[in-house]
């Protein structure tokens, strides 16, 4: 009898401990790793295109996709904070996060100067490192607890970088398309982030996490495309083949976030050894990127030749068309200026 009651005792505590608590996870939902990297994503796509239009100086239909980026990745921060659980929490303090981003967006919708762009630009730059909120404190050694790396923040960091990268190469192209300059040095910014991408791939092969894996990504060969891309050289032709193949490195991936998520659904799925060779993004998930708000460029340039953030020279080919003028003055200048179209 004595033993009988032990046997009980012992089988109810293991049934206690192994029940998790409400409303926590053991394993992300089926929709957690892709939400994780769409949030990367639409804020990526929302800095190229702040970037790229930090010169104008008013509202214009095309601004309202660089908005609906910052908004869409506000909310999927939300979802993942719902989706993800444990391991850590997604985004614990997402409220604080979305409630800036639609500051945010208020703010760019209100004043969309270039003075508010740029300020605006240097924020949106930032939430790049917001992958650093999904990490995960451990003990080391020392009974001192470190951040360690974790799958939900490469996959948010991957989300950001490739998107950014996308975007950029699709102004690259525009600018090029209406026979503007610069378009090579918009292809360099192109390939800065794709080179910390593969970075962020390297680190990720590390990673053991408590999930078991991560979203198997080693026969997409993400790393070989980029490596590969990065020796291109920069030319019209080689711009057309990196969009190419960032595009579709950007659905494949999406595609596998959506597939292979390790929850409790997806974590028993096989996957094809090798994936088809271009897997279209699913439909009504993540917009793809626009070239359509780029403005058109000037060949003429504001110089603040004193160094003083005061007076600026408009300039053409280094020729002087106009001097002391206000930034402001400048810029709106170099828009309607004969010489400058």
């Amino acid at each position: 009898m004595k033993s009988f009651k032990l046997f009980l005792s012992i089988f109810v505590l293991c049934i206690l401990i192994s029940t998790p608590a409400s409303g926590a996870h053991k394993f992300p939902q089926e929709d957690c790793c892709f939400q994780i990297w769409a949030a990367g994503c639409n804020l990526g796509w929302a800095t190229s295109l702040m970037s790229y239009t930090r010169s104008r100086e008013s509202w214009v239909p095309a601004d309202q996709s660089i908005r609906d980026f910052i908004l869409r990745g506000g909310e999927q921060i939300r979802i993942s904070n719902d989706q993800c659980g444990m391991y850590p929490e997604a985004w614990s303090g997402w409220q604080n996060l979305n409630a800036s981003l639609q500051r945010t967006a208020d703010s760019f919708s209100q004043q969309p100067n270039s003075n508010n762009r740029n300020q605006i630009w240097n924020y949106l730059k930032e939430t790049f490192f917001w992958g650093n909120y999904l990490r995960i404190a451990v003990v080391g050694k020392t009974d001192k607890k470190i951040k360690t790396d974790t799958c939900s923040e490469k996959y948010f960091e991957l989300g950001w970088l490739i998107a950014y990268t996308q975007q950029t190469l699709k102004v690259a192209d525009e600018t090029l398309r209406r026979g503007n300059s610069g378009w090579e040095n918009q292809v360099e910014d192109a390939k800065k982030n794709m080179s910390y991408a593969g970075y962020i791939l390297q680190e990720y092969k590390k990673l053991r996490p408590i999930t078991g894996r991560c979203v198997r990504l080693e026969n997409i060969e993400a790393s070989k495309n980029l490596s590969g891309l990065m020796r291109l050289n920069t030319t019209p032709a080689n711009l057309t083949q990196m969009i190419r193949v960032i595009d579709w490195l950007q659905a494949t991936l999406q595609e596998r976030m959506l597939a292979d998520c390790p929850s409790t659904a997806n974590n028993q799925r096989r996957l094809p050894v090798n994936p088809p060779p271009a897997i279209r993004a699913p439909a009504n998930q993540l917009p793809p990127p626009t070239a359509t708000t780029i403005p058109p460029t000037s060949p003429c340039k504001c110089e603040d030749r004193y160094g003083g953030g005061i007076e600026f020279f408009l300039v053409r080919d280094g020729r002087l068309i106009k001097r002391k003028l206000g930034w402001s003055e400048c810029e709106n200048l170099k828009k309607s200026h004969p010489q400058c179209r």
